[in-house]
């Protein structure tokens, strides 16, 4: 893959997982529940392969 694609993947999963927090901390409020800690957790590897996708996308071998 090009180096381009990715960092533009690594951007993707980024922003799914700033989805997914927003997700987990809104769903509460609307249903009453507690929060998802399964959500969060998910949220983070996410941003974690994602930040690791850009570093590896952007470094020159």
């Amino acid at each position: 893959m090009k180096r381009e694609t990715i960092k533009e993947i690594g951007k993707y999963l980024i922003d799914i997982s700033k989805i997914t927090v927003g997700i987990a901390f809104l769903t509460p409020f609307v249903k009453e529940n507690s929060l998802s800690y399964i959500a969060l957790f998910s949220a983070l590897l996410l941003s974690i392969s994602g930040f690791i996708l850009i570093n590896k996308g952007t470094t020159d071998d």
